[in-house]
């Protein structure tokens, strides 16, 4: 089975991180970027991930704007990918379409796996134990 892919589009790097160990740990593909616009330049072309975690205050391109531009392009594969936005003011994301769901900071490593799985399932046969919070 092929590996689901999740993409990662937060600032800080030592979350950033984490999350990323935490998924591969589970079997998924991890690809990050450290804010909007290196993340809709990262995506452009035929990559369709199985799920976007998104950040929503970083520098250069925030997520409020990843979403807008998201929103905008017909061509790119990614834009059918649901979107979860991962962030202290999550709350504030409800106004976007295409936002799938929230996840509050700090994370929550169960809540934020539970919502990985919902959209994509990891590609390795057994489960590993899992990470509980992040340091």
């Amino acid at each position: 089975m092929k590996c689901k892919e999740v993409i990662v589009v937060e600032d800080d790097r030592d979350i950033r991180e984490s999350v990323q160990t935490v998924l591969e740990m589970e079997g998924y593909c991890v690809r990050c970027f450290c804010n909007g616009k290196e993340a809709l330049d990262g995506l452009r072309g035929d990559l369709e991930p199985s799920l976007i975690l998104l950040d929503l205050m970083m520098p250069v391109m925030d997520g409020w704007s990843f979403l807008q531009a998201k929103g905008k392009l017909k061509t790119c594969p990614f834009t059918s990918s649901p979107v979860v936005v991962v962030s202290a003011v999550a709350d504030r994301a409800r106004e976007f379409q295409g936002v799938s769901e929230f996840i509050r900071k700090p994370l929550d490593i169960d809540l934020l796996l539970r919502t990985v799985e919902k959209h994509c399932s990891p590609s390795s046969g057994g489960t590993p134990d899992r990470v509980r919070s992040i340091a």
